[in-house]
């Protein structure tokens, strides 16, 4: 009876430490959502993140979903890349934001003024979001390798003045009628009387070059998951 109970108590032992290896295996898996106005180089950053491949590849209607290794500490990140269309791209993030801790959000950095508008009020309507405003955020500004294609610097500077004035027009809006009022608060989130900032919000953004068609386009985004992976 001794020896029974002895290895009764080996085996449950046994089991629980397989528990917690499991636990502590599945608890390394993260997700990241790759979201932004349509070509922008998603899809693109995509296939070289995953599978170190840049291929030609067309505007999607639907998701690409993969798994990405982190190298220094073997921690698999699940990747979606939504969409950019305006018209389906929402759908998409309400589906998959409760299961992203953090967000890279994608730019093209060599049409980023001509698009500047949409990539505001896109930027506005993921920051509000009471699930993603909270998240880790990095600004991917890509196609560096263009000579046209502006840095982060300017970016981020031309995203905060962009944002500011959203929030002026969507202000006047509500004065006129109680119908705008909606699409206003879904796009204030400065605080009143101050100018937007990155620094003033919640969530954790950094901006950060890139250039999927170079070898090493990636390394900044890819630091960037190691360290919200941990």
């Amino acid at each position: 009876m001794h020896w029974e109970a002895l290895g009764i108590l080996l085996v449950c032992f046994l089991v629980l430490l397989s528990l917690l290896w499991f636990k502590k295996k599945r608890s390394k898996v993260r997700n990241i959502i790759l979201v932004g106005p349509t070509d922008t180089g998603k899809t693109t950053i995509f296939m070289k993140l995953l599978h170190g491949v840049t291929e030609e590849t067309f505007t999607s209607l639907t998701c690409n979903k993969g798994s990405y290794t982190v190298k220094d500490n073997g921690i698999k990140i699940d990747v979606v890349d939504i969409p950019g269309h305006e018209r389906i791209r929402k759908g998409f993030v309400d589906k998959f934001k409760g299961k992203s801790p953090a967000v890279a959000y994608v730019l093209d950095a060599s049409t980023f003024e001509s698009k500047l508008r949409d990539a505001g009020e896109f930027l506005c309507e993921l920051l509000k979001d009471p699930i993603l405003g909270k998240n880790n955020f990095a600004i991917v500004c890509n196609k560096q390798d263009l000579s046209n294609s502006k840095g982060i610097s300017l970016i981020r500077r031309r995203l905060e003045e962009e944002i500011n004035l959203l929030h002026e027009i969507h202000s006047r809006s509500l004065n006129k009628d109680e119908e705008n009022a909606s699409s206003t608060s879904s796009l204030v989130i400065k605080s009143p009387g101050k100018d937007f900032t990155f620094s003033n919000l919640k969530a954790n953004v950094q901006f950060l070059e890139a250039s999927a068609t170079d070898q090493n386009g990636l390394m900044d985004l890819q630091s960037w998951l190691r360290s919200v992976s941990g």
